[in-house]
C-alpha cells in the first residue's frame, strides 16, 4: 500500500523524512533483539547448572532417545537453546511490525505536512508553467485532489493497520500485565546476585519495550495526525487565491479527528494507556504479595 505514488518520496526532503523514520525503525530492532537475546541467555545460564546437576532439561519436551548420557544430554540442551534463541527473534519481528507499520504512518503525516506547507509554492510553479487560465486551474485542482486523497489515504492505510492487529495487541496487553506482576513478583523472591534475578530484570524489560513501543507510536500517530491542520496555519496561505482558501477550512476539519490505534477496538494506544497498564500491574501485585506473607 505504501509503494502507491502519492507515498513515494517526490523530493530530497520528504526522502530526508522517510529515511529517519527508517533509521528509527532499525535501530528500535536491534534495542528489541538485544533484549530479547540477553534475556535468553540468562535464562539459559540460570537453569544450566541445575539442568547439568540433576540432569533435567530447561523445557520439558519428548524425545525419541534416552538423553541420560552425556553426549544425547548436551545435544538436547544445546538443541533447546537454539530453539529459545529463535523463538526470541520470532518475538522481536512480531513486536517490530507493529510499531513500524506505525512508524510508517508516522513517515507518511509528516510528509504531507511537508506538503501542506509547500502548495504556495507548487501552486506558483503550476502558475508559471501554464499556458494560459484554464489549464492553470486544471492544473491548480489537481494539486489540490491530489492532496486531498493522500490525506485520506493515510487514513484508510491507519484503518487497515488497526483492523488486521487490533485483536493481537488487545491480546498482547492482557497477557502482557499478567506477566510483568508475576515478573516483579518473582524478582522479589529471588537473590539480586543471582542470574535468575538478572534474567527476570531483562525480561522485564523485554515486557516493557513491548508495551510502550505500542503505546508511544500510537501515541505518536494521533499527534502527528492532529498536527495537519497546524500545517495549514504555517503555510504562506495568505498568497492563495480565495477559491482555495475556501477549500482549506473543509480540508483541516478532517484533521479534528485524529488518528487513533485501538487495542480490541476500545483502548486507545496512547501514554496514558502505557501508565494505566503500569498501574494495574502493580495493583496486582500488591495483592500477590499481600496474599502471600
Amino acid at each position: 500500500m505504501l509503494l502507491k505514488d502519492d507515498c513515494i518520496p517526490r523530493n530530497s526532503e520528504e526522502q530526508k523524512i522517510k529515511q529517519k523514520f527508517d533509521e528509527n525503525a532499525k535501530k528500535i530492532t536491534i534495542y528489541c533483539e538485544f533484549l530479547n537475546e540477553a534475556t535468553v541467555v540468562f535464562a539459559i545460564i540460570s537453569q544450566i547448572v541445575d539442568a547439568v546437576k540433576e540432569r533435567i532439561l530447561p523445557l520439558a519436551n519428548w524425545t525419541p532417545y534416552d538423553h541420560s548420557s552425556n553426549i544425547m544430554f548436551w545435544l538436547s540442551l544445546i538443541h533447546q537453546s537454539v530453539a529459545l534463541l529463535v523463538c526470541a527473534n520470532a518475538s522481536v519481528a512480531h513486536e517490530t511490525i507493529i510499531s513500524g507499520l506505525m512508524l510508517q504512518i508516522c513517515a507518511q503525516l509528516e510528509i504531507l505536512g511537508h506538503r501542506v506547507k509547500t502548495l504556495p509554492m507548487l501552486l506558483e510553479m503550476a502558475r508559471k508553467n501554464c499556458d494560459d487560465i484554464f489549464h492553470w486551474k486544471r492544473e491548480e485542482k489537481r494539486i489540490i485532489r491530489e492532496l486531498i486523497e493522500y490525506h485520506l489515504y493515510i487514513y484508510g492505510f491507519a484503518t487497515r493497520v488497526n483492523n488486521v492487529f487490533t485483536t493481537m495487541i488487545m491480546l498482547q496487553f492482557s497477557i502482557s500485565s499478567i506477566v510483568l506482576c508475576l515478573t516483579v513478583y518473582r524478582m522479589s523472591k529471588a537473590e539480586i546476585t543471582s542470574f535468575e534475578f538478572l534474567w527476570a530484570v531483562f525480561y522485564l524489560a523485554s515486557m516493557f519495550m513491548q508495551i510502550f513501543l505500542y503505546c508511544w507510536y500510537g501515541n505518536e500517530v494521533i499527534l502527528k495526525s492532529m498536527q495537519i491542520g497546524d500545517m495549514f496555519y504555517e503555510m504562506d496561505w495568505t498568497s492563495l487565491r480565495t477559491d482555495i482558501i475556501k477549500i482549506l477550512p473543509i480540508v483541516m476539519s478532517r484533521s479534528t479527528k485524529p488518528i487513533e490505534m485501538r487495542s480490541g477496538y476500545v483502548i486507545v494506544l496512547s501514554a496514558q494507556s502505557f501508565t494505566s497498564i503500569l498501574n494495574t500491574s502493580y495493583t496486582a501485585f500488591n495483592v500477590l504479595q499481600k496474599s502471600s506473607s
